[in-house]
C-alpha cells in the first residue's frame, strides 16, 4: 500500500480554493513579490511551501522577497 505524499505544488487554481482567494489574486501576488510561483516547461505552479505560510499568516511585505 503507498503512503499518501503531499504535492510539492499546485496550479494556480487548486492553490487558490485552498487559500480561499480568487486565481488572479494570486498572479497579484506574484506581481507585488508577496508569493513566489515557478514555472516548469508550460506549466505555473504554486510551491507547497509557499501555501503553508501563507496560510500561517505570513504574506511578504511588497520588496521583502
Amino acid at each position: 500500500m503507498k503512503a499518501m505524499t503531499e504535492p510539492l505544488a499546485l496550479r494556480p487554481q487548486a492553490a487558490a480554493d485552498m487559500l480561499s482567494v480568487d486565481r488572479t489574486t494570486l498572479y497579484k501576488w506574484e506581481r507585488e513579490n508577496r508569493l513566489r510561483m515557478v514555472r516548469v516547461g508550460g506549466a505555473t505552479l504554486v510551491p507547497m511551501s509557499e501555501i503553508k505560510r501563507i496560510l500561517a499568516g505570513v504574506l511578504l511585505v511588497k520588496g521583502e522577497a
